[in-house]
């Protein structure tokens, strides 16, 4: 858990409009969708800028107590995100229900 608490996570400095634009661009036309799915999408993709950190716990697969490192990490990651990007904060709640739920690691986008 210490070590979970203790990696370094950041992210690159761009704009919500920037990130907007990248869901954009990977967007299949006919599931667009709406706003909250676009919202929750661009969480993802900020989850997946962060997944070096995640795996650096792969190190402690097996060991007692990951499960909860990474629910931390999790954690830690979308506060990062929803405090760099209010307009995602419920994305952000949204995305972590479904993680905790799934228990697995975050899809990319």
């Amino acid at each position: 858990m210490r070590f979970a608490s203790s990696l370094e996570l950041t992210l690159p400095d761009r704009d919500i409009e920037a990130v907007a634009q990248s869901v954009r661009a990977d967007e299949i036309p006919s599931l667009a969708g709406d706003l909250a799915n676009k919202k929750n999408r661009a969480v993802r993709l900020l989850l997946s800028i962060l997944a070096d950190s995640s795996r650096r716990l792969d190190v402690f697969h097996g060991q007692p107590g990951i499960k909860d490192a990474r629910t931390l990490l999790l954690k830690r990651k979308l506060a990062l995100i929803a405090s760099r990007y209010p307009a995602l904060a419920d994305s952000c709640d949204c995305v972590n229900l479904e993680q905790v739920q799934e228990n697995v690691p975050t899809p990319p986008p």
